[in-house]
């Protein structure tokens, strides 16, 4: 990226081990509809790799070139509903970002207490309805993330279809929700639904042992993936089941240069990318997140003649996965070497505080 001053990273890293990766890696698996979780692995273009939770929308179209992320805005709804002004100013920059064709994904908070709170909740999803109407654009394709013990399930997913239209709404659990049986009976009569998605895990944590996990209270539209707020995402895909041979034998250069070029192309779309909002466009260089989506897993296996409710196929697939996140962990600890360590790393550097010398 233009202006950024390579010298004093590189002078706080030279002697830092293991090397410092350029990119915050995180990979997200899925074999055939479902998608199974692993955590995220965080070199330095963040790698949010293998983690999807039950989508229905892909995280990358089959062939697909990288992509950039949609926008995980917060939605304070008592503070949206205080005044008109404040209405207005959140309104206004929900109906910009969609009239730029951007996907948003909404993650409710500060509903009031119940029943307050489910009052609040129709009252916010009508003013969506409305003002994005008005603009002439369709109220549908917002997603809504929200705190499953904060409303009934049900009475969410109603008042959604029934002012915003059908749309996806992820519901995020805990283990406070997680006591609430009536609440965990509903999302069961629930999962027919297409657009209901579920949400377990609240940190993302990296594989890097300089990076500290956050917190992943937000999902990113279209894809499922559980993140921080209006961070800057690179999405990839990528199919293991191409690299399998007749003989049964993985093709692991093959397999090693498709995810460099994967990951090379992830990166330069990073600086090529015009973020929506002035806190992605910080995100973007200060974590350099890339989520990497792998497909295939169930052709793969089958191909290998492995049964899917055995411990055996668990364990072999954890060494398929273990030698991707490798591979892109390698790939970025070579791009930091030829640019720069990743600045979310190197601002976090305990050399900061230290002067220039043989301690540092």
């Amino acid at each position: 990226m233009a202006g950024r001053d390579n010298s004093k990273i590189q002078a706080s890293f030279t002697v830092s081990r293991p090397l410092a990766p350029r990119h915050a890696v995180r990979i997200a698996i899925s074999g055939s509809r479902l998608l199974f979780e692993q955590q995220p692995i965080q070199g330095r273009t963040k790698m949010q790799g293998v983690q999807e939770t039950a989508l229905t929308t892909p995280l990358v179209g089959h062939g697909a070139l990288p992509r950039a992320s949609g926008v995980a805005l917060s939605a304070r709804v008592c503070s949206v509903l205080r005044s008109g002004t404040a209405t207005a100013r959140f309104t206004g920059q929900l109906v910009d970002l969609i009239a730029r064709q951007v996907p948003v994904a909404l993650r409710l908070s500060e509903l009031g207490r119940a029943p307050v709170a489910a009052a609040n909740y129709e009252r916010f999803c009508r003013i969506l309805a409305r003002e994005i109407s008005a603009a002439g654009l369709s109220p549908a394709n917002v997603e809504l993330t929200l705190d499953a013990k904060l409303l009934q399930p049900e009475y969410a997913w109603d008042r959604r279809q029934c002012h915003l239209g059908r749309g996806p709404v992820n519901f995020l659990l805990d283990e406070g929700a997680l006591a609430d049986a009536s609440q965990m009976l509903q999302l069961w009569r629930l999962r027919v639904e297409d657009c209901i998605r579920v949400a377990f895990w609240p940190l993302a944590a990296s594989a890097c042992p300089l990076l500290s996990a956050e917190r992943a209270r937000h999902v990113l539209p279209g894809t499922g993936l559980q993140a921080p707020a209006q961070s800057a995402w690179i999405l990839a895909s990528f199919d293991v089941s191409r690299h399998l041979g007749q003989d049964g034998e993985v093709d692991y250069d093959m397999m090693q240069y498709e995810l460099s070029r994967l990951l090379d192309s992830a990166d330069a779309l990073h600086d090529a990318t015009r973020w929506p909002t002035p806190a992605m466009r910080q995100d973007a260089w200060f974590n350099r997140r890339v989520a990497v989506r792998v497909r295939g897993l169930a052709d793969f296996m089958q191909r290998l003649g492995y049964d899917p409710g055995c411990h055996r196929t668990l364990a072999h697939l954890h060494r398929l996965l273990g030698d991707v996140r490798k591979i892109l962990l390698r790939r970025s600890q070579t791009l930091a070497r030829r640019s720069e360590t990743l600045p979310a790393i190197a601002a976090s550097s305990p050399c900061l505080g230290m002067a220039p010398g043989p301690s540092r």
